[in-house]
């Protein structure tokens, strides 16, 4: 879909005019030094030759003229071949006497470096200027170095076809071919085309021709046969070995060039109906043709230009006219894309691509005069944003242009939905303002500018009608324009180039009247050149871009004549748009956007990409595709926009909407505006359309922000976005217009389609999240209740609007609630059966039978006890009759109120089915205290029989006894009290060793004072089982009245003080002496021994734990030291997605070598493996877990000491008493310093923990690049001692 467009040309003028031969077959020559753009041109005189230098500036000088006495020649001075050598710095002339001359540029000499006797033909430099080869005049090809030594020489008319000719096996033959009635003699007889094949096409000039492969493997020489009877292409590699021989070819031309990118060789067939252009493979065979638009036309010369995309033909006219086509090939189809004409009166003389700008094309007339044309490639498509713009692409193929809009349908190239006619070459299209901005204008290659009206806004399409014609040689006879926009219905305007002046001009025409007139002719200041015209119909503006890449914008209303230029791209950019953004406050700030030729595009000066390969400009969005085959999509929003510019994150997530992949090499042929289509063409040149999740939900947005319900929902039908986006989008919205939703969207099935889609989660923080933004997880994106609420909404909505029409819509909003209001929709198929009829009942049954589960619909049903529609749901079910009918009648018998208890018991609704059989009667109570044991009913027992005093105690009783089943004996002892079993009620109290409550129970039952002694002494021993001394000495003295024992029980659990307070309140002044004193001195000995165990066992896991760091720092010392081994780097074993194993680095700062790297690289295939792991990592014995598990001992340690506080203090306090002073300093001293150690190694056990963890790809690419693993760093803090007291201050 793409077309040439002609950015710029310069002239200048070489020599007067007739100093070319007269000879009409006369050729110029052009070579092209590509470091300075200079161009040197070799034109034959009559007896003489001339070259001359055109430089970048086209400033024109004479090099030299031949012959002249400072390069005495021999023979004739007729310039062969001229081509500029970089490597030597000068211009290669071989003259057809033989003689081959370098001029060296810079120093203005020449020298003749060789010479061949027999004279030269022809001769063709290699691509890398390492060979030439030579056709001299006896016929033979001469290979030689770049210093002119001799290679090779080998003859070029052979018969024999080369070494890598085809071989053919006789399939497709005529001679295996059945021939019917003709039988095989048919096969024998000879074709009248092959033995044709003998003939010259009568436009041979008889001249040999080499040309070089792109990459100088090979080169094809065309050479007309000795005997005179055809002229054959062969094919030599590049030791001048011959390849393979053309196939035998009728009428084929002398004009040779072979395409660069090495696939085809070029030359032409005369035919007696029409003339081609063939195309020949490296192996000599034919690979298509295309045929001239008039076959009349002579082909004089056929050149590929450097990327190999356009080939350029010079005709020649029957009236001696000639012309220039440049033809481009796509979806297997050639078009004629721009046609370059002389003036009236003069003949092209040469053409020439050149070798480093792929579309500039170099021309020398046979006036003298040297003509430079640079092209690029440009789409020409409606690029108005309208909302009725019909997105037109117009196609140049000749005088045609194939018009497709792609709002309407997409055609394939090359057909399309409508062709114009035009009476000459078209070379520029542009789209006018009318039609929602397709209306066409057309330049002509003859200078002519035609108006047309569009018919494509509108289905049925119709072909533009042409309102105005204007032959612009007439209105401005100095200028040829290149390129038009037309601005408005009255205003065209043009780029034109001064012939005379050798400037550019941007000039404005009326073409309001019949008659084209100029209202104002500008040019940039300093004549500067000017290579881009464009117009915005959004935006409004005009502009024109320089070669340097400044812009100018074209205010028609000033009446200055000369444009003020601005600094705009770093580059130049061939392709431009002006477009605006849309800033917070509604306003609008217009940027230009360019692509350069390196794939740089820009907005004004700053770089949005720097691999786009195709841009557009969408009504939301700034589309572009990527060399990484991705569509990314700008928002024109500017606070994004201005974000994307400085996101250095590229990473994409799966709902990111500013990307999508494409097809290897799409590029943007249109996107329609206001829609979601966008259209990209791939390679090879067919079309696809796609439908960007970014446009679509742009749409989708903007058609909720308009209210209109049912376009954004059928959008979100089609291409399969979640139907929760028009809830989340502006829930509050969706609140208030839920009716005017209803009744756009109609359609029972599409409510039914979206109320089925609902979901609790927010689809804008999951998915789609819009441009700039992540998606997120969590509480934020869960939104509970909503789906509930929803459908409430909706629900409501429906019954207004049509409770009938919306019966299923309405039945959905019941099953799709979380958890499913299956009773409500049985009660509406219920009410539809009482209130409609048994057939409407029936399909809305069918249709909530196909949403829910149809068992639970049963069970439904007969939960409400309604039997006609249980009987309509096991209709529609798999159930067996023969199940369902004898359990329905048995049910049926029953008395009401019992049979929903079978009902409710059916359905294990337990408490519903107690309810029920409590209110069967008192002949069923047995049965309901049964029921209730069998199924552990009795909080729900006790809440019914709330109001029978007697039943409820009986329930509270079997509660109680259950509970003390289950050793529950404290809720059992409530119980039991609650129910007045007080003796159940102390028993259960004394099991739960609750000694406050049994003691007041059993004095509230009066126990005797043996009894409650032997009820203390039992308790008491219990609870010095369970370390309670303090409660048990309690017992002892309150209900015992055992103050010995307590005593003994105070001692037993260190209570010091409160043993001396007790022995002689009670008079027992003895037990100080015999047994408070020993047991301090006891627990002196043992807190001594306790400490001593605690420092040995911290200094044992504290030592350890530092030499497993130690080694585990020089186990990975090593491996990182091993990275320099080769094979090590080969980790391509692994899978990409393989976790590698976290690798924990610890080190104190007084250490920085102490390291430690765990590999976890294990999979627990069962839960007893991953149990046994489990315990494994926790007791120590998994030595890849040791210092985990070391420190964890070590933290319980420090937990110890801290428990040790009040103990320790206790002690020391009794030992003062007694005297032991000695001994007490001892524990305070021993126990101080314990804590002073611990505390001193602190910072070195409990130290910051280091980890990484990366895959097998993300560790090769850090390997290969030599960088440090990622890391984070984990704090777990560290054990705190306590501060509490725990000595004496006069013992310090």
């Amino acid at each position: 879909m793409r077309n040439l467009t002609l950015l710029g040309e310069a002239h200048a003028a070489l020599y007067s005019e007739g100093a070319l031969s007269s000879s009409n077959d006369a050729e110029a020559l052009i070579a092209v030094d590509n470091e300075t753009s200079t161009v040197y041109c070799a034109v034959q005189g009559d007896g003489n030759s001339c070259i001359f230098r055109v430089t970048s500036d086209q400033q024109v000088s004479e090099v030299t003229s031949l012959p002249n006495p400072a390069t005495p020649t021999e023979g004739s001075v007729e310039v062969i071949t001229i081509k500029y050598l970089a490597e030597q710095q000068a211009l290669c002339v071989a003259l057809l006497g033989g003689d081959i001359i370098f001029i060296h540029t810079e120093e203005c000499r020449e020298e003749i470096v060789g010479s061949v006797d027999s004279g030269i033909l022809a001769m063709e430099w290699s691509p890398d200027e390492e060979l030439v080869i030579i056709v001299t005049g006896t016929g033979t090809l001469l290979e030689m170095t770049k210093d002119f030594d001799v290679i090779t020489e080998v003859p070029i008319h052979v018969a024999e076809p080369g070494k890598d000719v085809h071989v053919s096996v006789g399939w497709g033959r005529k001679e295996t071919q059945f021939h019917g009635s003709a039988g095989k003699q048919a096969a024998l007889q000879k074709d009248e085309t092959a033995t044709a094949a003998n003939l010259i096409s009568a436009d041979d000039d008889f001249k040999p021709r080499i040309s070089w492969r792109g990459d100088g493997a090979y080169f094809a020489c065309s050479a007309v046969e000795p005997n005179a009877d055809r002229r054959v292409i062969r094919v030599y590699d590049r030791e001048c070995v011959h390849s393979s021989t053309s196939e035998k070819v009728m009428q084929l031309g002398h004009s040779l060039n072979w395409r660069p990118s090495g696939n085809l060789i070029v030359s032409s067939q005369r035919l007696p109906h029409r003339h081609d252009i063939v195309f020949f493979e490296r192996n000599g065979l034919r690979h298509g043709e295309f045929a001239l638009r008039k076959p009349e036309y002579k082909v004089t010369k056929a050149i590929w230009s450097a990327d190999s995309s356009v080939l350029a033909l010079w005709l020649q006219c029957n009236d001696e006219k000639s012309l220039v086509q440049l033809w481009t090939m796509n979806n297997y189809y050639w078009y004629l894309k721009h046609e370059v004409r002389p003036a009236k009166s003069d003949n092209f003389a040469t053409i020439y691509w050149d070798p480093e700008h792929a579309l500039r094309l170099h021309i020398v007339l046979r006036s003298g005069l040297y003509q430079r044309y640079d092209f690029c490639n440009d789409h020409f498509i409606s690029s108005s944003l309208e909302t009725g713009n019909p997105a037109t692409v117009a196609v140049i193929d000749g005088c045609s242009l194939l018009l497709t809009p792609f709002k309407h349908m997409n055609i394939p190239p090359p057909m399309s939905s409508l062709k114009l006619q035009a009476p000459s070459p078209i070379s520029h299209v542009a789209f006018g303002p009318g039609s929602t901005g397709d209306d066409l204008a057309l330049l002509l290659c003859d200078g002519t500018i035609q108006l047309y009206k569009s018919h494509s806004v509108t289905k049925p399409l119709r072909m533009p009608e042409l309102f105005a014609s204007f032959d612009m040689e007439h209105v401005m006879p100095e200028e040829t324009v290149r390129q038009i926009a037309w601005v408005n219905e009255k205003t065209l305007v043009v780029l034109a180039y001064n012939t005379s002046k050798q400037t550019d001009h941007v000039i404005a025409i009326d073409v309001s009247s019949e008659t084209a007139t100029i209202t104002r002719n500008m040019s940039l200041e300093g004549n500067t050149r000017i290579i881009r015209l464009h117009h915005s119909h959004d935006t409004g503006v005009t502009m024109v871009e320089a070669s340097d890449g400044r812009i100018a914008v074209v205010n028609l209303n000033e009446s200055t004549l000369s444009l003020q230029l601005r600094a705009c791209f770093p580059e130049v950019c061939p392709w431009v748009a002006s477009t605006f953004l849309r800033t917070a406050t509604g306003q609008t700030e217009n940027i230009v956007i360019g692509l350069s030729e390196h794939n740089k595009l820009y907005a004004d000066d700053r770089i949005l990409s720097s691999d786009c390969t195709s841009f557009m400009i969408h009504n939301d969005f700034i589309i572009i595709t990527t060399f990484t085959h991705t569509a990314r999509f700008i928002s024109r929003a500017q606070k994004l926009f201005e974000s994307y510019i400085t996101a250095t994150d590229t990473v994409s997530s799966q709902y990111d909407e500013q990307s999508r992949r494409v097809e290897r090499g799409s590029r943007i042929v249109i996107a329609v505006p206001a829609e979601t289509a966008l259209v990209l063409q791939m390679p090879r040149g067919n079309l696809e359309t796609i439908h960007p999740r970014a446009l679509v939900l742009s749409s989708v947005r903007t058609a909720i922000d308009a209210g209109q319900y049912r376009d954004a929902f059928m959008l979100c039908r089609k291409h399969r976005i979640d139907m929760n986006l028009l809830v989340d989008h502006n829930p509050e919205h969706f609140r208030t217009k839920i009716e005017e939703f209803v009744r756009q969207i109609y359609d029972p099935e599409y409510l039914n389609l979206f109320v089925s889609g609902l979901r609790d989660e927010d689809v804008t923080a999951t998915m789609y999240t819009g441009v700039g933004n992540t998606p997120s997880e969590g509480k934020k994106a869960k939104l509970e209740g909503k789906t509930n609420a929803v459908c409430d909404t909706v629900r409501q909505a429906l019954e207004q609007v049509d409770a009938t029409r919306y019966t299923h819509s309405i039945l959905t909003t019941d099953v799709k609630k979380s958890p499913p209001d299956l009773e409500s929709a049985m009660r509406r198929i219920l009410t539809i059966k009482n209130e409609t009829s048994l057939d409407a009942a029936e399909a809305a049954l069918k249709y909530v039978i196909f949403l829910a589960d149809v068992d639970k619909l049963y069970d439904v049903a007969l939960g409400m006890y309604d039997f006609t529609l249980v009987l309509m749901v096991a209709q529609h079910s798999q159930k067996d009759p023969r199940e369902y009918l004898p359990f329905l009648s048995e049910l049926q018998k029953l008395e009401e109120t019992y049979q929903r208890y079978k009902i409710d018991d059916h359905l294990e609704k337990r408490e519903k089915a107690l309810s029920h059989l409590r209110k069967a009667g008192e002949q069923h109570y047995a049965e309901c205290v049964n029921y209730v044991k069998r199924h552990n009913l009795y909080k729900a027992a006790m809440r019914i029989f709330s109001g029978e005093e007697e039943k409820c105690k009986e329930m509270r009783r079997l509660y109680a006894e259950d509970l003390e089943v289950h050793s529950d004996y404290e809720q059992a002892a409530l119980l039991y009290e609650m129910a007045g079993n007080k003796k159940e009620a102390l028993a259960c109290y004394r099991k739960a060793i609750m000694w406050r409550e049994t003691f007041s129970l059993a004095v509230e039952l009066s126990l005797p004072q043996d009894e409650m002694r032997a009820l203390a002494a039992d308790m008491a021993d219990e609870m010095a089982r369970r370390l309670q001394y303090r409660e048990a000495a309690q017992v002892l003295l309150d209900y015992s009245e055992d103050p010995v024992a307590a005593v003994h029980m105070f001692v037993k659990g260190s209570f010091w003080a409160e043993a001396i307070r007790i022995a002689r309140d009670h008079s027992h002044s003895e037990l100080v002496e015999t047994v408070v004193k020993n047991g301090v001195l006891t627990a002196h000995g043992t807190v001594i021994e306790d400490v001593r165990d605690i420092r040995a066992d911290y200094a044992k896991r504290r030592d350890r734990l530092q030499r497993f760091r130690e080694e585990k720092a020089r186990q990975i010392a090593e491996m990182d030291n091993g990275l320099d081994d080769p094979s090590l780097l080969n980790v391509d074993m692994f899978s990409d997605t393989t976790s590698m194993a976290t690798t924990r680095i610890t080190g104190a700062s007084g250490f920085t070598g102490s390291m430690a790297s765990r590999s976890t690289v294990r999979t627990a295939r069962t839960a007893k493996a991953r149990r046994k792991a489990e315990r494994k990592r926790a007791t120590g014995r998994d030595k890849a877990f040791e210092d985990e598990y070391l420190l964890k001992c070590i933290r319980k340690l420090v937990e110890r000491i801290n428990e040790m506080h009040g103990d320790v203090l206790a002690l020391i306090r009794a030992l003062m008493v007694f005297g032991f002073v000695d001994q007490a300093r001892e524990v305070q001293s021993t126990f101080k310093g314990l804590k002073e150690e611990v505390q001193q190694g602190m910072s070195q056990v409990f130290i910051p923990v280091v980890e990484t963890t990366e895959t097998t790809e993300e560790l090769k690419k850090r390997v290969e690049a030599g960088l440090a693993a990622p890391t984070h760093v984990r704090h777990d803090p560290p054990p705190v001692l306590s501060d509490a007291q725990f000595g004496l201050p006069i013992l310090d």
